[in-house]
This record gives structure tokens, sequence and C-alpha cells, in this order.
């Protein structure tokens, strides 16, 4: 019988593994601890858009390290934030909330989507099924207003409106494995715009704590391993 190979991982392969997983594990450990706790000062709740175009994909077909729709994830978790401020501003529970509460309360939610896939959010509010499923009104959502190529993250952050950028907190919200890189472009983001105070402007919430397979943890690692190397 052949013998199955796998693959050998260098050094730095795995000391930029090491480091990844120990920083995701204290993502994980704040948002157990609470630490992501909703707050007033929630200005805006941006949601990077995932592989998945649609979501009804189970998830993207090339997304093969990943157990989920990232897509549908990281809006669901933005509509339960935007619920979470609304409540909070209006002294009420979430299930109290009523339509006239978001529309005078919420915070914004923004999505940047890419590829079709801000076109194929749009649709969805339009039609009424992001209200109906959601209860979250079409006034609080801001879609960006064209429908780029995102080829990575820095598109993404490109992309953001300066009007939001300047408007107050912004909540980030992605997947949590792509939390480290996604933090890296609000430093990027701070000092291109001469912005110093951006990084406490802007809080990474991960969507969600799904399981990460070994091959994408690495393929992370190594994106942010200069990132890592600087600080440690």
């Amino acid at each position: 019988m052949e013998m199955v190979k796998y693959r050998q991982y260098s050094e730095e392969e795995r000391n930029a593994r090491g480091l990844f997983l120990n920083y995701l594990k204290s993502i994980k450990e704040k948002v157990e601890n609470g630490e992501f706790e909703p707050s007033v000062d929630w200005e805006t709740i941006w949601v990077l858009s995932g592989p998945e175009h649609e979501f009804s994909e189970e998830k993207a077909h090339n997304a093969e390290d990943s157990v989920a729709n990232q897509t549908k994830e990281r809006i669901e978790k933005g509509f339960e934030l935007v619920k979470e401020v609304t409540a909070l501003r209006a002294n009420k529970r979430i299930k109290e909330l009523e339509l006239e509460d978001y529309k005078l309360h919420a915070p914004t939610l923004y999505y940047n989507g890419g590829e079709g896939r801000g076109e194929s959010f749009r649709k969805m509010i339009e039609s009424g099924d992001v209200q109906k499923t959601y209860g979250i009104p079409a006034e609080v959502i801001r879609i960006s207003e064209h429908d780029p190529e995102i080829l990575h993250t820095g598109h993404q952050f490109d992309e953001y409106p300066d009007d939001l950028l300047r408007k107050g907190k912004t909540i980030v919200v992605t997947s949590w494995y792509h939390t480290p890189r996604t933090q890296e472009y609000i430093t990027k983001k701070s000092q291109e715009e001469n912005i110093p105070e951006l990084e406490d402007m802007m809080l990474v919430y991960p969507a969600g704590l799904s399981r990460l397979r070994v091959g994408r943890a690495v393929g992370e690692a190594k994106k942010v391993w200069d990132y890592f190397n600087k600080t440690v």
C-alpha cells in the first residue's frame, strides 16, 4: 500500500502559525469574557464581504478550508449587533424593538461587497426579505455605491466611505480567522489617512468561532507573519 505523504512545514511557518493561533485564542477569550459587549457609541457596523455571493450557498467553491458560508455568518452577526446597540439606545429589550426604534436609534450597517455580492444583498433588502427575516429595516443599511472587484482586504478598506470613517466608532465584522489581517489594515489606514485615533475608533469583531483547518491557519499566518514579527 502506498504511504500517504504529508507536507512538512518550515520552522518559520510553524512559528507563524503558533503566533497566529495564539492571537485567535486571545480573541476567543475576549469574546467569551464579554469584552466585546455592544455600546451606545457604536456608530457603524461594517460587515466585510466573504467569498460567497449568495446566502443560499453552503460555502464558496474556493473556500475549501471553511466550514460555513462566511458572507452569511458575517452579515447575520452584523444584524445581531445592530439590534443590540439599538436596544441599548432605546432602553428596551431586543424583542420589544419596533420599526420606529430602528429608524431613530440604530447604528448604520455598512456592507461593501464585490463581484456581485453587493447586488445580491441589495436585492434581498429591496424585496423585503431582510426586514421580514431579520427585522432590520432598509433605512439603516448602506451598501457601497458601486460593486467593485474585491481582490483582498486592502481593497475593502480603500472603499470605506470617508463620512463613515469620521462619523464615530466603527465595528468591523469579519470571520474570526481573518481578524489579525483586518487589524493590520486598520493600522495601515490610520497611518495613510493621518488619523492617529483611528485604531481606537475601529474595533475588529469576530463573526463566529467556527473551526479552522490547519491549511487555512498556515495560509493566514504567512500573510500576517511580518506584522507579528515586528511586534513580538
